[in-house]
């Protein structure tokens, strides 16, 4: 009997065996680790990709903003220099006027004094014009000779001028905000 007994017990290690399976089966069908890493990198690259092309999409538009906001301001940056001198002119449109007024009055007239008269009105205006906008004559005749304010052209002896001075200005320079914009042409001095 004890045969038997031990005969039986033999079967009882199967039971344990499929107690087992189950076990193995449960394993399957839960996930694991290994399954779940590809799909989860795969997920991430996906979502890497989709930054990259936001990025890479904000980048191509503020390249194309910079574009446009570069030639825009290379647009109206031309427009000023082409009508820089519009304010100027402007100003000086009135001028032309009295001269046209002045040749008028002069031809009708027939005097040379009516002439004289409307042009030296003319000039005093250009002058005030152009000091409003930072021009001044440079006063040559009797100064120093300044290589900088002059250009001289001759040299003359002259008893009663002192040396190196401006005797004669045959061309007046001018002066815009301190800088010479077109130097005097003058005679200079020289000792005998």
């Amino acid at each position: 009997m004890t045969r038997k007994r031990h005969e039986k017990h033999e079967p009882e290690p199967e039971p344990a065996a499929e107690s087992q399976e189950p076990r193995a089966e449960a394993t399957d069908d839960q996930p694991g680790p290994q399954p779940d890493q590809p799909s989860s990198a795969e997920a991430r690259i996906a979502e890497l990709e989709r930054a990259l092309a936001e990025a890479e999409s904000r980048h191509l538009r503020v390249m194309a903003d910079f574009q446009n906001f570069r030639r825009r301001n290379e647009e109206r940056f031309a427009e000023r220099i082409r009508f820089a001198a519009q304010e100027l002119v402007t100003d000086l449109l009135p001028v032309l006027d009295n001269l046209e007024r002045a040749l008028g009055a002069a031809q009708d007239a027939g005097s040379f004094e009516s002439l004289h008269a409307g042009v030296e009105m003319t000039y005093r205006q250009i002058l005030e014009i152009l000091k409003r906008y930072g021009v001044e004559q440079i006063e040559a005749l009797g100064a120093q000779f300044d290589p900088n304010l002059h250009e001289a052209v001759m040299r003359v002896e002259d008893q009663d001028a002192d040396d190196n001075s401006v005797i004669e200005e045959m061309r007046r320079g001018y002066t815009m905000h301190s800088r010479v914009i077109r130097p005097s042409m003058v005679k200079v001095s020289a000792k005998p």
